[in-house]
């Protein structure tokens, strides 16, 4: 973390004492649960944003664009983040562009505009939406955590001695703050994680041997160079996906405007966040999985999405 707040600072030559004095700013705006030594890699979402927020400001430009960068914070994170950026709004005269995909942003900027396909107007009132009421049909999953303690390496421990028990869920839906554990209670539920001591156990009715999905928040970690038709190729390969479900996979991506033949050819680096993370998501809605766990699945998607 202190490489990434130096670096500005770095490449424009300044002295050692002020390369200093710019961590130490930096750390002043960053909350608590982040190390100075830790490996930036193991930040989560929100984390990662409030960084990349301070190392922003902290190279003066005149004007700072912000893409979908405020996204990963939690309400409480978002507020805080916001108040930063107009003290240093006022203080250095700067302009800030902030284009966000959630409604209930536009309510923090000084002047509220909505793109659309066919149009890009201002507006002046942002009118409350509620999602319809769902139904979720009953389940048999059980999840128990026993003494569960975790901790990165260089790092906080995030769990000490946590013990939970839920039974016959269906869904579950996991909400904290930034930084609070919920990207490592997937990663520990998922498996590719491991407790230092105590037990993870996930089980449908009494079988806890189980086909489990995971995606990740950053879902370039999953397919990495990787089309998503070689990706596709590879997971119904391995038995994973489900061949049969190819027409009705191809049908529901269209229902948010992803046409497989125009996306299914590029690289998953080079696709827009929310048009890789929407394919992933539904990709592995159609596969052989009892479990899939699903790490900020809405980040970057606009409400309709």
């Amino acid at each position: 973390v202190r490489g990434e707040l130096s670096f500005s600072g770095e490449c424009k030559g300044k002295p050692v004492s002020e390369l200093q004095m710019i961590i130490e700013s930096g750390l002043d705006q960053l909350p608590d649960t982040i190390d100075s030594y830790m490996n930036p890699g193991l930040l989560s979402g929100g984390e990662k944003e409030l960084l990349n927020l301070t190392t922003a400001m902290q190279s003066s430009p005149d004007i700072l664009i912000i893409d979908d960068g405020l996204s990963f914070l939690s309400s409480e994170n978002k507020l805080i983040a916001v108040n930063w950026l107009r003290a240093w709004a006022n203080n250095t005269s700067s302009i800030i562009v902030w284009a966000t995909s959630e409604k209930n942003d536009l309510e923090f900027g000084d002047t509220k505009w909505v793109l659309d396909l066919d149009s890009f107007k201002k507006i002046e009132y942002v009118k409350p939406e509620h999602y319809d009421s769902i139904h979720i049909p009953e389940g048999s999953l059980s999840l128990k955590w026993t003494d569960v303690s975790f901790k990165y390496d260089n790092s906080r421990r995030i769990y000490s001695d946590l013990s939970l028990s839920l039974d016959d869920c269906r869904s579950v839906g996991l909400l904290g703050s930034n930084g609070s554990g919920k990207t490592t209670f997937a990663g520990l539920c998922f498996g590719y994680l491991k407790p230092q001591k105590g037990q993870v156990s996930l089980s449908i009715n009494g079988i806890a041997d189980l086909k489990i999905g995971y995606v990740d928040q950053f879902p370039e970690h999953l397919i990495q160079l990787k089309t998503p038709a070689e990706f596709l190729d590879m997971i119904t390969q391995n038995g994973i996906f489900d061949p049969h479900l190819e027409q009705t996979f191809k049908n529901r991506l269209l229902r948010f405007g992803i046409q497989w033949e125009t996306v299914s050819t590029l690289q998953g680096i080079k696709l827009p966040w929310a048009v890789l993370r929407t394919i992933m998501v539904v990709i592995l809605a159609h596969c052989k999985f009892d479990v899939l766990i699903l790490d900020e699945p809405t980040f970057g998607l606009g409400w309709d999405q």
